[in-house]
């Protein structure tokens, strides 16, 4: 039944990452051409993609990477987000299911909501580091959704419901300083509603263990550009991509690397 339920996931994650990839095209143009189709089309000649063509990874190797109308060159960002968002799938899946486990409601719920972080993750992360948007059609039904979701697991207990409200505060609140204190410079609107986002669903503690990770690794990321001469001190860097593989990191592995953390300090 495990292996079952696993190879399941797969599909559906390679489903959810097909879509994903729908919206991360046609969000950012809402008033292009591309909003209008409700169909699939290839973005080059513009063409209507046949069921077959659309089917997630699969499509894309047999075609070798080309639209077969007009043979231009397909975007690695399909199989690539496909495949990201299956591989998480299975690897939420193995964490709140694992092997032989007795599946309960509760554990099922928790598997759902963390597939849609992780997806509103993807979706933010590619968007972001393509336009250099965090868009609040995105961000602000997430944010109700993962709300509904943590109050429903949390049972409504105050105490931790007091913890993912802080988790917001703070996410939302270190980007806020920043954004009035450098007037819009360091970082942009939409990195305080991404904080406040990341703290709902991970509570305090997961918000601190994002921001702490993703400005290591932001910091040597951008030390590296300027060694290497492809930025300029005071370039922009799209903060979701630090903050979502995180935040990813954290909605996977967070309990393993506190616990880690907490042996090491005792």
């Amino acid at each position: 039944m495990n292996i079952l339920i696993y190879l399941f996931i797969i599909l559906f994650g390679l489903a959810i990452g097909s879509f994903l990839n729908v919206l991360i095209f046609r969000l950012p143009e809402d008033q292009s051409k591309w909003a209008r189709v409700k169909r699939s089309v290839c973005r080059a000649c513009n063409k209507v993609l046949k069921p077959l063509e659309l089917i997630p990874v699969v499509s894309f190797l047999i075609q070798k990477g080309r639209c077969r109308s007009c043979n231009e060159k397909l975007s690695w960002q399909y199989p690539a987000v496909e495949i990201t968002a299956a591989a998480i799938f299975l690897l939420l899946t193995f964490i709140h299911l694992p092997f032989g486990a007795v599946i309960s409601e509760t554990s099922v719920i928790f598997l759902i909501r963390d597939f849609f972080i992780a997806s509103i993750l993807i979706l933010v992360f590619t968007i972001d580091v393509k336009h250099f948007l965090i868009l609040n059609k995105v961000i602000y039904p997430a944010l109700v959704v993962v709300a509904l979701f943590n109050l429903y697991l949390l049972d409504f207990d105050l105490k931790k419901i007091l913890g993912i409200i802080i988790g917001a505060l703070i996410g939302f609140s270190f980007f806020a300083f920043q954004y009035f204190f450098s007037k819009g410079k360091w970082v942009g609107g939409g990195d305080m509603k991404f904080g406040a986002f990341i703290g709902l669903a991970l509570g305090w503690q997961g918000m601190v263990t994002v921001l702490v990770l993703a400005y290591i690794v932001g910091a040597l990321f951008a030390i590296a550009l300027l060694i290497s001469g492809k930025a300029k001190f005071g370039a922009k860097l799209p903060m979701a991509a630090f903050l979502a593989p995180a935040a990813l990191l954290i909605l996977l592995y967070g309990e393993y690397i506190w616990s880690w953390y907490f042996n090491l300090m005792i």
